[in-house]
């Protein structure tokens, strides 16, 4: 994968990576309470609540359906100096953001990007860089 990566990156490019241990990799399949509070996390065919919060989890863990994960991010459009914060959800299809407030109808989501056709980076100073609003950083290059 590393190698895939450094292929599509120029040669006049300042790109580096960065390794590092992460000994709380496994902390997300141990406790996805802490990752996945109940007000984020939600199955978009259920909507009588039948299943609770640990459930979904459970579901979301141990099988090939996956509950929605919902709430607030910021995000930057190229060639932007603002940050916009805008509701998204991320579904196995891919991540929308609502143009209406905090609507889930299909009419009012956008896709905002695939997965199978994008690289997912982790910003390790993105305040220092990018100006980013949150202590967390991410972003997708196509």
């Amino acid at each position: 994968m590393i190698v895939e990566v450094h292929s599509k990156w120029g040669i006049e490019e300042g790109n580096k990576f960065y390794f590092r241990k992460n000994y709380a990799k496994y902390e997300f399949f141990k406790n996805p309470e802490v990752f996945f509070p109940d007000h984020l996390v939600s199955l978009s065919n259920e909507s009588n609540g039948t299943m609770n919060h640990a459930q979904i989890l459970q579901m979301f863990l141990s099988s090939t359906a996956y509950p929605e994960i919902h709430g607030y991010l910021h995000f930057k459009e190229q060639g932007k100096k603002t940050w916009k914060k805008m509701y998204f959800l991320l579904r196995r299809s891919g991540l929308y953001f609502s143009t209406k407030g905090t609507s889930k109808e299909p009419r009012h989501l956008q896709l905002f990007s695939e997965f199978s056709s994008s690289d997912v980076y982790v910003s390790l100073r993105g305040k220092k860089i990018s100006g980013v609003p949150a202590t967390f950083g991410f972003c997708f290059k196509v």
